[in-house]
């Protein structure tokens, strides 16, 4: 690129080519990190999972909320990606390490820390995608977001209390010791050091975990199919009816499927989330990478279906493609199951690093570089066509 000009070839304006630009910028990025500094599995699923995922609920409000420009929108790029990223790092950082006192205890490894991470993502989601910043919708750029961040948190830190950490362990071998690292649990139940920071409440940690993350992936769904069918009745596109009409939506939905999945074929919750962790890998991959192709092409509902078998096809993909890419780093036998407990035969750290690989670490590397970074060092995202 002569003169720092931009690439011109067509490749780098259409779909699908610009998005698997980014999608292996993004898994180079995601893998390049991973492979430098994090040889230790519990590492990899508590320290850099958690301090990765911290970075999301900021990118939903930089991307979705702020529409990937504020506070950089008068800088060209690549300075606005870099602002923005910089940015990001700021505020995930800081809600980081105020989560790892306050939740984790200080310890990086603490079930609460993650669990509380993983939903604080998936009310911020609800909250700016769903609910479209609502009731803080009519203000200010920068007042819609902060404010809907901060609420989402301070949302979560109420509804936390009602998770129960008391059954982490149980059913699984404890993991390998690591000096001077309060360990996970330790057998029949949390590890004694943790105990003081679990909330205590009625609902199980990772049967209430998965529940929602399946509710959030069905929300991702409508996303992928515009919505549809609420689109089609203009009474439920106001808010807050339109938030509430998905968010119940998204709960029946899930209900149906957790029932099926763990009360009917009784299967281990972490397994079940490691599924729709992979489905959801696949559309989010859909939504920021390839901007909705090859569905846009098509009146919804059918681009959106279209849109829906590929990212079966790429969960599919990102299953067998990650899990080789974990065992490349830490060794087969975290992916050796217990045909009892449903669980790995070393824990539950081979699902954990497995949806690090997939979401802990690549989407948020997806969310800041499409809407943030629009893709440089290719072109600028053309338009939409002029009617």
């Amino acid at each position: 690129m002569p003169n720092g000009e931009l690439p011109t070839a067509s490749w780098t304006v259409t779909q699908p080519w610009r998005g698997v630009f980014g999608m292996l910028v993004c898994l180079g990025i995601a893998f390049a990190i991973s492979f430098v500094w994090f040889h230790n599995i519990m590492d990899y699923t508590g320290l850099m999972a958690n301090w990765a995922m911290c970075m999301v609920p900021i990118e939903v409000v930089i991307g979705v909320a702020w529409m990937g420009r504020y506070p950089a929108e008068r800088l060209e790029q690549p300075w606005r990606g870099i602002a923005l990223t910089l940015f990001m790092f700021v505020i995930g950082t800081i809600a980081f390490m105020f989560l790892f006192y306050v939740i984790g205890g200080g310890h990086s490894a603490a079930p609460m820390l993650g669990a509380f991470i993983i939903m604080a993502v998936i009310v911020t989601m609800f909250w700016v995608i769903a609910f479209g910043c609502w009731p803080f919708h009519k203000m200010s750029l920068p007042a819609k977001g902060l404010l809907t961040l901060m609420s989402s948190y301070l949302l979560l830190m109420a509804g936390f209390r009602l998770f129960n950490f008391d059954t982490v362990g149980i059913g699984a071998p404890p993991p390998p010791f690591v000096p001077g690292r309060v360990p996970l649990a330790v057998e029949g139940g949390l590890h004694p050091e943790l105990a003081g920071i679990n909330p205590g409440g009625p609902v199980t940690w990772d049967y209430g975990l998965v529940f929602f993350f399946i509710m959030i992936v069905f929300m991702f769904a409508f996303l992928t199919l515009g919505f549809w069918p609420f689109s089609k009745f203009k009474s439920l596109m106001v808010q807050p009816v339109m938030g509430l009409a998905i968010f119940l939506s998204c709960f029946v939905l899930a209900l149906i499927c957790y029932g099926i999945m763990i009360w009917g074929m009784d299967l281990a919750p972490m397994r079940v989330m490691i599924y729709f962790v992979c489905f959801a890998f696949g559309m989010l991959g859909i939504i920021f990478m390839w901007q909705m192709w090859p569905g846009r092409s098509w009146p919804q509902p059918r681009g959106g279906f279209i849109n829906l078998l590929l990212a079966v096809v790429l969960a599919i993909i990102a299953f067998y493609g990650m899990r080789a890419f974990v065992a490349m780093l830490f060794g087969w036998d975290w992916f050796v199951l217990d045909s009892a407990s449903g669980y790995l035969t070393a824990g539950p750290f081979g699902w954990f690093a497995l949806a690090t690989a997939c979401l802990g670490l690549t989407f948020p590397a997806w969310a800041i570089y499409s809407p943030a970074w629009d893709f440089w060092p290719l072109p600028p995202t053309p338009g939409p066509p002029a009617h």
